[in-house]
């Protein structure tokens, strides 16, 4: 998938319908030069679209980035 919105710790995140995660599976936003940050789905918005929130401190995050759903929840 993809960042679709960001505002402030709530991350939108684009899937494919046949593959948008569960609620409360951890995604993982992928930076070019910084780790990964971990978001989890809190909501879900229809046509594939999953509300977020962040674990962490997301600077740098911008829309287009690509989220990877790990399949399971945080541990």
């Amino acid at each position: 998938g993809y960042v679709l919105r960001v505002s402030g710790t709530i991350i939108d995140v684009q899937f494919d319908r046949e593959h948008a995660p569960e609620i409360r599976h951890a995604l993982k936003i992928k930076f070019n030069n910084s780790p990964d940050a971990t978001i989890e789905v809190a909501q879900q918005l229809g046509d594939g679209v999953v509300r977020c929130i962040a674990l962490e401190n997301l600077h740098n995050i911008s829309r287009g980035l690509t989220v990877i759903n790990t399949g399971h929840a945080i541990t």
